[in-house]
């Protein structure tokens, strides 16, 4: 959490990048927990959140998500200001002009993303900013499996289980914050400019997304809506398990029907992969005491998060 110091505001900003939630968000907590001011924001630097390269539904999908977020956060007061350009250059110049003294942020800890979050961490070091980095998008820090296993990604699946079981389970979801008495730092207009804030959530075009024919997108973004698929998508799993079915979509499929699918919600952080685990977790003790579920698909998961580490 923000220390202060007698003489300094604790100005604080939280980074949303695959964590496009306000459930299960350790470094967010960790962020508002006794800061002055606070500001939210996403920045578009052409790579985070998928955009690289992504087709028009996947940018649809991720603007429903940030519309979702930032309907959220402007219902107790604040803002999500959405930012275009280079990170280490977006807080070389909050720090300028707003003073901020905390960066937070969810673990990324792919490959791909590690010159960004240098180049963050470089600058956060030369101003005197603190980082507070939560992990929250996997199950496990990949970094502890990586270091009980001799600092080499697992290779095998049950070479994960075996690792990982010296860990202990995942842990538990963190509470929701508290907005209570949170003051949200103001952006004036002329940082507005420097930062190039987008006036509202873009949608896919402004963010260089086009339709390329018809596209009929099914999944909806956002953390409310991906809440709302995981009660339905509970319910309809308790109902299968009574019946001793596993895989509920391959009983009784509808290929017209919207997916119950939560792996692109989880993709991009909508929804809380250690809230899905312990949710799943909760309906298997409830119907059959203390025999494991099968969460195969998310231990996939995270076993291929660990081995893109150092790829």
């Amino acid at each position: 959490m923000p220390s202060k110091d007698s003489n300094e505001k604790v100005v604080s900003v939280h980074w949303f990048r695959q964590d496009l939630r306000l459930h299960d968000n350790p470094a967010l907590l960790a962020s508002i927990k006794n800061c002055d001011k606070f500001i939210a924001i996403f920045i578009n630097d052409g790579f985070t959140g998928g955009l690289h390269g992504t087709g028009y539904n996947q940018a649809k999908f991720l603007t429903q998500a940030l519309h979702d977020l930032n309907d959220q956060i402007r219902a107790v007061g604040g803002y999500l200001h959405i930012l275009k350009g280079q990170p280490s250059d977006i807080f070389r110049a909050l720090h300028a002009e707003v003073g901020i003294t905390h960066i937070s942020f969810e673990q990324e800890c792919e490959a791909i993303w590690q010159d960004r979050d240098d180049a963050v961490r470089k600058v956060a070091a030369e101003l005197n900013i603190e980082l507070l980095e939560g992990v929250s998008n996997t199950l496990w820090n990949p970094f502890d499996v990586l270091a009980a296993n001799g600092d080499t990604p697992p290779v095998t699946y049950d070479m994960f289980l075996q690792v990982t079981s010296c860990l202990g389970e995942p842990d538990h979801p963190v509470p929701n914050p508290e907005w209570d008495d949170l003051l949200f730092a103001e952006i004036t207009e002329n940082l507005a400019t420097r930062l190039k804030l987008y006036n509202e959530v873009p949608t896919p075009e402004l963010l260089g997304c086009y339709p390329q024919g018809r596209e009929d997108m099914q999944n909806i973004g956002g953390e409310t809506h991906a809440l709302n698929l995981l009660k339905r998508r509970l319910s309809m799993e308790e109902e299968t398990l009574s019946e001793f079915f596993i895989h509920p979509e391959m009983i009784n499929p509808d290929l017209l029907r919207q997916s119950m699918s939560l792996t692109a919600a989880i993709t991009i952080g909508c929804l809380s992969v250690r809230k899905f685990y312990w949710d799943i977790q909760d309906v298997y003790f409830k119907l059959y005491g203390g025999i494991s579920p099968p969460t195969t698909e998310l231990i996939l998961r995270e076993l291929f998060i660990c081995s893109s580490i150092h790829n």
